[in-house]
């Protein structure tokens, strides 16, 4: 998988080693995120399976409420399902096992950053970062950015970033294991370790998952057949290490190493079409965090990655290796509570059998960030700046101003509005036939007004958001070959409402969760003058998704009843085509057994129990009813 990097950064060589030298002897960051660009965000906890608890944590949307309870959502272990869940976001999936994005406010995936550890993971062949491949990686933790966060997290973050992070073991031993089985032949096993020791704390996750489905399905002719064996093997490893120094300075080092092989036939192909795809990857990454100063921190990274993906299809006479290499330095200096200002470099090489040779590109930025409370903490506002400088495309600049007004303690309202940009990525530049080397980046305006209301175990958020995209890159057929060129302008706007209450009784809790969003994106340019597309929605776009649940528990049980709506989705730039609209039932029994020092929880997940016909991608069916036996096991020693 590893090939040469010779090439990768022979032209930016002095720059590396100054640039390197320069952030580990100042040393570096622990959160590059940090707290005070997290008003509103959205938070998940992400326990293996869920726990059962005394007290119900309802506060999705601040991590500054006047609660101090910990922020969370009840999620199985299936990231895209929480997801989904979540609010005004949309997963956009192939089929079971196969390429699944993420996206939000009516933006392509492609807009939508993915963090680890706070780094972005954005691949640069295709800009697509593929959750499928993250089903079951040892994440403790997922969260959203209440905004961009353009400043801190540069190109390509054009909408709210997901972050999935790793916390520290609490305790000072312990071993947990969880197996899986459901319908269609999955199957899940889980190994995690954890150790605590003073200054020195580590955390281990092995973790292997397969599938086998063959569910049945209508075929577009009407006739009812069955998925013919599509094959998952996923494989994860990951070792987080968190060291205390002397003198105030902490460093966490994260590694991850991931290997899968698919095979899924199209169900829907023109051809017989046997897909096969294998990955693997490696991800390494250092954070530093040291204290100069009484008010004064600098907190540093260095993010290592190697990815390979080979792609084929016999059937269809089509093959794919592509391979590249991502290298990220950054360092802030951080004056406390109110300034921070650092640097950036991102070093980038991609390889593929589409390429006539080895490509790079290199950027460096710079970016300060002010923060500032007025009026006894009454309102506060938060501003920055980002500049950046690439080998490929002239200087671009972007920033953010958001303001919050807390109206008491119930009540508060934010305003942002940002301008940001995203780079062409190498596919778009240099894929042949059809890359465009002469593509300019894409510009975004967007504005966002929050209002948040929290009482008690009520809460309540609306969030209002309009974003214009300008130089939108878009892929257009020229006779037999596809070519992305600058022309679409785009327009998203739309709003989302969700709503939390939460009633606990002596014996027995019980609480609901109503969440629904409306996005209308749409194309304001015409390709051609027989273009049909302006003023119609953007493609796996839909106007309207849902979301209510229910739980009740008592003791150490818990029933959930969940109901999700998926509006209806165009899958042409004219919209004469469309998926329909479905709904989702599904049905969670889960009990926690305690014992000294272990822990069992066991649960049942029954999924679209009503038998839901639908698809998430034209071509590609889903499951109708189908089930998930859910075991693990904890224990501790403090």
């Amino acid at each position: 998988m590893v090939y040469s990097a010779r090439s990768f950064y022979v032209h930016m060589k002095e720059r590396l080693y100054i640039f390197a030298i320069v952030s580990f002897l100042i040393s570096s960051v622990q959160q590059p995120l940090n707290a005070q660009h997290m008003y509103d965000s959205l938070q998940y906890d992400l326990p293996l399976f869920e726990l059962i608890a005394n007290r119900w944590n309802v506060d999705l949307y601040s991590t500054t409420s006047t609660d101090s309870t910990p922020v969370q959502l009840k999620l199985h272990n299936r990231i895209t399902e929480g997801i989904r869940q979540a609010g005004n976001n949309y997963i956009r999936s192939y089929g079971p096992g196969r390429l699944t994005g993420y996206s939000i406010e009516g933006a392509t995936s492609g807009q939508s950053v993915i963090l680890w550890e706070n780094i972005p993971l954005q691949n640069p062949l295709n800009a697509y970062t593929d959750l499928s491949l993250y089903e079951f990686a040892s994440f403790d933790q997922l969260s959203q950015t209440a905004n961009s966060d353009f400043t801190i997290l540069g190109n390509g973050s054009m909408v709210p970033a997901l972050k999935c992070s790793t916390s520290k073991p609490k305790a000072k031993q312990s071993f947990k294991t969880a197996a899986e089985i459901g319908s269609f032949g999955s199957s899940l096993v889980k190994f995690q370790f954890e150790h605590n020791h003073k200054k020195w704390i580590s955390k281990t996750t092995i973790g292997n998952q397969s599938s086998k489905s063959d569910f049945p399905y209508e075929h577009l002719n009407g006739e009812i057949t069955r998925l013919d064996h599509a094959e998952n093997q996923a494989f994860n490893f990951q070792h987080s290490q968190w060291i205390k120094h002397k003198d105030n300075q902490n460093t966490a080092i994260h590694f991850w190493y991931h290997q899968s092989q698919k095979n899924l036939p199209r169900p829907f192909a023109n051809i017989d079409s046997n897909q096969k795809q294998a990955d693997e990857f490696v991800n390494v990454s250092v954070q530093n965090n040291s204290t100069i100063l009484k008010d004064l921190d600098l907190n540093s990274f260095i993010f290592y990655q190697i990815n390979s993906n080979y792609y084929e299809d016999a059937d269809a006479d089509l093959y794919n290796d592509n391979r590249f290499e991502s290298i990220q330095f950054q360092s802030m200096l951080k004056l406390k509570p109110t300034f921070s200002i650092g640097t950036k470099a991102q070093f980038f090489s991609g390889k593929s059998m589409n390429y006539e040779e080895v490509h790079t590109h290199f950027i460096q930025a710079l970016f300060a960030n002010f923060n500032r409370g007025i009026g006894k903490t009454k309102f506060n506002i938060d501003t920055g700046l980002r500049v950046e400088w690439s080998d490929r495309f002239s200087m671009n600049t972007g920033g953010h101003l958001s303001s919050t007004y807390f109206i008491n303690r119930k009540h508060k309202i934010t305003f942002n509005g940002e301008k940001t940009f995203r780079y062409p990525t190498l596919n778009d530049l240099y894929w042949i036939p059809g890359g465009n080397t002469a593509l300019k980046p894409e510009n975004a305006y967007g504005l966002r007004l929050k209002y948040f209301f929290k009482h008690k175990l009520l809460s309540f958020r609306i969030n209002a958001f309009s974003r214009h995209t300008s130089n939108m890159i878009i892929w257009i057929p020229n006779g037999l070959i596809w070519s992305p060129e600058n022309i679409q302008q785009a327009w998203a706007r739309g709003a989302e409402a969700n709503m939390q209450y939460v009633k606990i009784f002596d014996k027995i809790n019980t609480g609901i969760s109503l969440k629904s969003t409306f996005t209308k994106a749409t194309n304001l340019s015409r390709i051609n003058q027989h273009d049909e597309s302006v003023g119609k929605q953007i493609i796996y776009t839909p106007y309207f998704t849902g979301f209510w649940n229910a739980f009740i528990s008592w003791k150490k049980n818990q029933i959930t009843l969940n109901h999700e709506i998926q509006g209806k989705q165009y899958t042409n730039r004219d919209n004469s085509q469309s998926l329909d609209p479905y709904t989702l039932l599904n049905l969670r029994f889960s009990k926690q057994l305690l014992r000294p020092k272990a822990e069992w929880n066991i649960a049942v997940n029954l999924n679209n129990i009503l038998g839901q016909d639908y698809q998430l991608n034209l071509g590609w069916p889903m499951p109708r009813q189908n089930f998930q036996i859910q075991i693990s096991y904890k224990t501790i020693s403090e």
